[in-house]
């Protein structure tokens, strides 16, 4: 069996971070797309991910982030840098 990648081990973040489980997370995603994707909603995401992944940001590596694209990017920068 093959690892889950970055997209599937973000999905039960997304579901339970803003408490939905219809949300289908695709590298479109957008937080223009998610209404519950407000600022504080992008922090709890951004925690969630932190601990689920195992890395902390930076505020600068917080500023683009405005769709999962983006945040699959930071992942895969910050695992490889790990």
């Amino acid at each position: 069996m093959f690892p889950a990648t970055i997209l599937e081990r973000l999905q039960p973040i997304f579901h339970e971070t803003f408490q939905d489980s219809t949300i289908v997370v695709t590298e479109s995603l957008s937080m223009a797309d998610l209404a519950a994707w407000d600022s504080i909603g992008h922090m709890s995401l951004i925690l969630a991910v932190e601990k689920a992944f195992g890395f902390q940001c930076t505020l600068e590596e917080l500023v683009d982030l405005d769709g999962v694209q983006d945040l699959i990017g930071l992942v895969e920068r910050k695992l490889a840098a790990s």
